[in-house]
């Protein structure tokens, strides 16, 4: 169920992969990225994050700061949940630090179980 509204949801996240679609009627794009998402508890939820950039410009500036396979700190619109998953809109990503991955994706595989 879509519920749109100005909550924010922060989170740290792994993503797993990332899907680009291109709309010809209108020429614009839709990004989306399953992740794993780690709320401020230790749950770990399936996530997704979905961006809607109008121009090939605002397509390339987001996809050049995601990758599959890379932890993130992410904040964004929390966009419903739907079937367990999150949805999460134009979240902000920053990569984690190089010293602190390992211990996240520890947190990940114990908690994620």
């Amino acid at each position: 169920m879509l519920f749109p509204n100005d909550s924010t949801l922060h989170c740290i996240a792994l993503i797993n992969r990332i899907e680009v679609y291109h709309y010809d009627e209108d020429d614009r794009f839709e990004i989306m990225a399953a992740c794993k998402g780690l709320d401020c508890i230790g749950f770990v939820h399936d996530m997704e994050f979905v961006w809607q950039p109008e121009t090939p410009q605002e397509k390339d500036d987001v996809l050049a700061t995601i990758a599959s396979g890379n932890y993130y700190t992410a904040s964004g619109r929390f966009g419903g949940y739907v079937d367990g998953v999150i949805y999460l809109y134009d979240p902000e990503c920053n990569s984690l630090p190089e010293g602190v991955r390992e211990t996240v994706a520890e947190v990940f595989e114990v908690n994620g179980k």
